[in-house]
């Protein structure tokens, strides 16, 4: 026999008594059947729903093979009548959530002509793929448009249609259905096959928010949030606009031009830092004697650009050039010579442990060692190069 499906005559439906009709131990859990259920089984892009069949957790719900199977962590007794109870919180939250998904699809389809082909209802985020590009404009429209939608309380209708409707019902699917179609209808805006238990009126969504979108294969994806996670979404955005409103002394609506302000000063700043840095560059550069014998310098808080501007130029001084930048307990290097460079970093890497490399002529890289154990080790070993 097939299992009656409560959750189609009554989606808020939370508690009831069921017959156990088999239960079947498959690896470390149970597989229960019961002649009826208001459990929702995994499907129309969300996870089923959890609970209790009497003290036993229902740990996940599939329909196979046209059987609707509860996973439980324990046996239950077949041939007994047994209260069962879902976990209505999540049950809601996912009727709210799937609602919403058919209000903006149905959105999508009707203002742009786009097709949802992917729906996932995750357990910290929720997607919507289309099969067309979008603009963040178009993202706003549709969100717009789905929220009238939503302040309509518009009735959502689920049935089953007749084989002499289904000609007549222009509906969306994924999918070719050749039998047990059901249909989820919100008049004059969405009309879809879907499985899955919905709200009754639109106005249940409460809320629908677009957070974000992003390329997708050749179509779009999109991050929705509905309802209690869309208030959510909203307070801690609004949270971190008051905080960085009260850092920046703006107003809240006026954070992103404060935001511009302060970007544009640190780039104005870090000009005139590299400017600053390259005079000085210019100025050590000019106090080091020509000369024949190598030269070592250590230098404080020298990223390697700037290391290798200064052995550019001290190159035209001295044969071999060791600029070394302490960080921590490593240091960065920058090594300049006509040749042999890349002998002594490999050799300078395996001594010091280090990692880098480069050309014949510059090596670059960091070692962790101290500095004592560096000047011996370079005291020992750069008249080889």
């Amino acid at each position: 026999m097939q299992t009656v499906k409560l959750f189609e005559e009554n989606p808020y439906l939370s508690e009831f008594t069921a017959k156990v009709i088999s239960c079947e131990k498959e690896n470390d859990v149970y597989k229960t059947i019961l002649n009826k259920t208001a459990f929702f089984y995994e499907g129309g892009g969300q996870s089923s729903d959890t609970g209790f069949i009497g003290s036993k957790t229902v740990l996940d719900v599939q329909l196979i093979n046209n059987e609707i199977y509860h996973f439980t962590d324990e046996p239950t007794p077949v041939g007994q009548e047994i209260s069962c109870k879902i976990n209505f919180h999540e049950r809601y939250k996912k009727m709210q959530i799937h609602t919403g998904e058919h209000i903006v699809s149905g959105v999508m389809h009707n203002l742009f002509g786009l097709e949802n082909v992917g729906f996932h209802l995750g357990k910290n985020e929720v997607t919507l793929d289309f099969n067309a590009p979008l603009t963040r404009e178009q993202l706003n429209t549709a969100e717009t448009e789905a929220n009238q939608i939503i302040y309509k309380n518009l009735p959502v209708i689920c049935y089953y249609p007749s084989q002499s409707q289904i000609k007549n019902i222009n509906y969306r699917s994924k999918k070719e259905i050749s039998e047990n179609l059901r249909i989820v209808e919100i008049k004059g805006h969405d009309i879809c096959a879907c499985c899955a238990p919905h709200v009754k009126n639109t106005g249940e969504v409460g809320i629908i928010k677009l957070i974000n979108f992003e390329k997708h294969k050749n179509g779009t994806r999109i991050y929705m949030a509905c309802a209690q996670d869309a208030l959510r979404d909203y307070q801690t955005i609004s949270q971190n606009n008051f905080e960085i409103s009260g850092l920046l002394c703006a107003k809240p609506y006026e954070t992103a031009n404060a935001v511009r302000s302060v970007l544009l000063e640190k780039e104005a700043l870090l000009h005139t830092i590299g400017q600053l840095k390259r005079n000085i560059i210019a100025l050590k550069s000019e106090t080091v004697a020509t000369s024949d014998s190598p030269l070592v310098l250590f230098e404080d808080d020298m990223d390697i650009p700037n290391m290798r501007n200064l052995a550019n130029n001290l190159k035209l001084k001295r044969p071999q050039v060791y600029i070394f930048s302490q960080i921590g307990n490593s240091f960065n290097y920058l090594c300049a010579a006509k040749s042999g460079m890349n002998e002594f970093a490999a050799k300078l890497n395996q001594t010091l442990c280090g990692k880098g490399g480069g050309s014949d002529s510059m090596v670059q890289g960091t070692i962790t060692t101290t500095k004592k154990d560096l000047i011996e080790y370079l005291n020992a070993n750069i008249d080889k190069f």
